[in-house]
């Protein structure tokens, strides 16, 4: 079946008369939404999903990425190890031997990943080291016949549920107050809802937002969108982060004033 979006859209609209007591309802139901995040209608119910992240709304909906699966799907990824030639911004094109652990779509990003392993090479562990591939870069894959069992392993499962946006970096446990906002406490609620690690504790003035987070970078961005309501508790690699980034930018504004004054 051939992903374009007048196909997604008919699926989409099919789904949408399905009624509760259909047989097969919450399968079909599961496929629905999913259709709502491809097609860009999410909103504040929208649900947690495996293979899918989503924080934002995004307004684009689907669009170039029906070449790009087709590219993916023609081969089997999920058995063999692939030759994958890809260009990159700092080494320009490189070819690698890629085992893939999960195949994921940024919503937001409109961007659909690789997250697996470079069969290339070792590194000092003598494990594979861990990649990620931006499936518009690749400009060529070849089937191996290399088998692995990386894809949808345990440690692919489980980094996937700590991923904030994209990432392979190990997951971290995270504790953040926010000043209790109604605006903030709705969109913390919203993010917890979506996160399997997370738990937030709604006091009086305050609320307590805890999880387990691989991509600090990507949360970092998340939490300055808040502004002075969050309040990083741990850890302190984060904590630094936002004191420098606030640092950057009050030396920013001082530099901005004194060339007005001067």
């Amino acid at each position: 079946m051939v992903l374009d979006e007048d196909t997604l859209y008919k699926l989409h609209l099919s789904l949408e008369t399905i009624t509760n007591g259909t047989p097969y309802y919450n399968q079909f139901k599961s496929i629905y939404n999913k259709t709502s995040l491809l097609l860009g209608d999410v909103t504040d119910v929208t649900p947690y999903f495996e293979n899918y992240i989503v924080y934002g709304k995004k307004m684009d909906g689907l669009t170039n990425i029906a070449e790009q699966l087709k590219n993916i799907t023609t081969h089997d990824y999920q058995n063999k190890v692939l030759q994958i030639r890809y260009q990159t911004k700092k080494q320009g094109e490189r070819s690698v031997l890629f085992a893939v652990g999960m195949l994921l779509y940024s919503v937001e990003k409109d961007i659909l990943y690789l997250i697996g392993e470079e069969y290339s090479q070792k590194n000092e562990a003598q494990t594979y080291p861990y990649s990620i591939i931006n499936v518009s870069t690749i400009n060529q894959i070849e089937e191996t016949i290399v088998t692995h069992s990386c894809y949808h392993s345990a440690y692919y499962t489980e980094l996937f549920h700590s991923m904030f946006s994209i990432s392979i970096e190990t997951p971290v446990p995270v504790k953040v107050e926010f000043d209790r906002i109604l605006n903030i406490e709705r969109k913390i609620r919203l993010l917890t809802k979506q996160r399997k690690y997370a738990h937030c504790e709604i006091l009086e003035d305050k609320i307590i937002y805890t999880d387990k987070i691989s991509g600090l970078s990507d949360f970092a961005m998340y939490l300055r969108k808040l502004g002075r309501s969050a309040h990083v508790i741990e850890p302190p690699v984060l904590r630094e982060r936002m004191k420098d980034s606030v640092e950057r930018t009050l030396q920013r504004y001082k530099e901005e004033l004194s060339d007005e004054l001067s």
